[in-house]
């Protein structure tokens, strides 16, 4: 089946998304030709693994502009390899991830990397 690359706008908030959902949402996001810039995964029960899975996919999308990851299970686990995705990322322009648990040591890899960071 050839997946539908003409979404512009996905909102699955409070839908009880876990981490395995997440990473097909993931795979979907790897595929060239998206014009998907809005992608609202809040309210969820997105942990590391989707967090990890997400961070592969964000290296790879070149369209998206907004992803929404407030009050997931969101601690620190995978925020490196997320930071690290956001370093190759140019697109995305709005991140949100108010309401997780993201400890010390994943907000200092968020604040070094928005020094030098011209899109978020």
């Amino acid at each position: 089946m050839t997946p539908n690359r003409s979404l512009k706008k996905i909102n699955v908030t409070k839908t009880e998304v876990t981490d395995k959902v997440c990473i097909e949402i993931s795979e979907y996001l790897k595929q060239p030709g998206l014009l998907l810039h809005d992608l609202n995964l809040s309210r969820n029960m997105i942990a590391a693994d989707g967090l990890i899975a997400l961070s592969s996919a964000l290296q790879e999308n070149t369209s998206l502009i907004s992803l929404n990851l407030a009050q997931n299970l969101i601690r620190e686990g995978g925020v490196k390899e997320f930071v690290d995705a956001l370093k190759v990322n140019k697109t995305l322009e709005e991140l949100c991830l108010s309401l997780n648990k993201i400890n010390n040591t994943g907000l200092e890899a968020f604040s070094g990397f928005l020094k030098d960071n011209s899109t978020l």
